[in-house]
């Protein structure tokens, strides 16, 4: 069952939704509510679910079981219509997602932490055996190698199309060991394989493997498609250095290798693509944006944990960190 975690009402697909093809994914299945499994459906409603999009449907109450624990989770939304409030938006947040901000105002969360479900709003994700895994109010210590690093965030709020600044944390990334851009926004996202790249770091990337000598031998590297490898020895890799906001100066930096083999997928010919795409993004003036998406390729080698220190206040405090895992089963 597909459903929002983060947003401040729940919202589920009904069945009798026609167009929420932008709302969820093409093999999503539908949530049925029934009264016989305790779920209750009231008054209708709509609202904003983010600045690009508004939904219209039913509010709906029901018990819910999530790892073995059962709660009661009130004043959900039965998504029946969903329209766009800007043109050619691509709905971003359903399903599990890390963009927004604020869980404590979350009916989800809520209303585990109001029945002593949970003992604080924090969640982690990592991804591992062909799925990703989600841990509810905390982590899994014996996956881990180390304790967790704490990400910098970034501070400015950002202009359209990246209005999520709270969940943006800073880095500076590296292609085959030469730094192509300082300062770079990431937004973890687990929603794609690889990583997504401002278009005008191409130019720069593709003068490093000239340079190196490491130009693709099967296939040219371009924009519309990153090249094709003969061999892991040639084929790129690829460096994302996390800046750390550590009030003690014990570190400064968190370094994420992506060797060629981590970095390449390999095809039915034994030949090696990148696991990158570029798209071209500006703001609304026409100026250049270093947000950069990762996806899950960081989160096969890394777990993410975030964390609200004081989830019952208003002005709450939030803990994003990464920590290195052991070596898991990957598919």
């Amino acid at each position: 069952m597909q459903m929002t975690l983060f947003s401040s009402e729940t919202y589920f697909t009904s069945p009798d939704c026609v167009n929420c093809q932008i709302y969820g994914t093409k093999n999503g299945k539908p949530f049925i509510c029934n009264k016989e499994e305790y779920c209750s459906e009231h008054t209708s409603t709509e609202g904003v679910v983010d600045q690009n999009f508004k939904a219209r449907g039913s509010i709906i109450d029901m018990n819910l079981i999530l790892d073995s624990i059962e709660f009661y989770l009130s004043y959900g939304m039965y998504v029946k219509w969903i329209s766009q409030l800007q043109y050619n938006q691509t709905y971003q947040y359903q399903g599990i997602g890390l963009a927004l901000t604020r869980v404590v105002q979350s009916s989800f969360w809520s209303s585990l932490y109001n029945q002593a479900k949970i003992e604080n709003f924090s969640y982690s994700l990592y991804y591992a055996a062909n799925s990703y895994n989600l841990t509810i109010g905390g982590y899994n210590q014996s996956l881990l190698t180390q304790e967790f690093y704490n990400l910098k965030s970034v501070s400015v709020m950002r202009n359209l199309p990246y209005k999520i600044a709270d969940d943006l944390v800073l880095a500076d990334l590296y292609f085959n060991e030469q730094n192509i851009l300082k300062d770079a926004q990431i937004l973890l996202d687990p929603t794609i394989d690889g990583i997504i790249l401002p278009l005008k770091l191409f130019g720069q990337m593709s003068n490093i493997l000239l340079t190196q000598r490491k130009v693709a031998d099967i296939s040219q590297f371009l924009p519309s498609q990153p090249g094709i490898w003969s061999s892991l020895k040639t084929a790129p890799s690829f460096q994302i250095q996390f800046q750390l906001d550590d009030p003690d100066a014990i570190s400064k930096y968190l370094n994420v290798n992506f060797d060629a083999q981590a970095f390449n997928t390999k095809n039915q010919k034994g030949q090696f693509t990148p696991r990158i795409s570029f798209v071209d993004i500006i703001d609304e003036n026409n100026q250049f944006y270093n947000v950069v998406r990762v996806g899950k390729i960081l989160f096969q080698q890394m777990m993410y944990y975030k964390y609200v220190q004081n989830g019952v206040q208003l002005q709450e405090s939030e803990f994003r960190g990464l920590a290195p895992m052991i070596k898991v089963k990957q598919q």
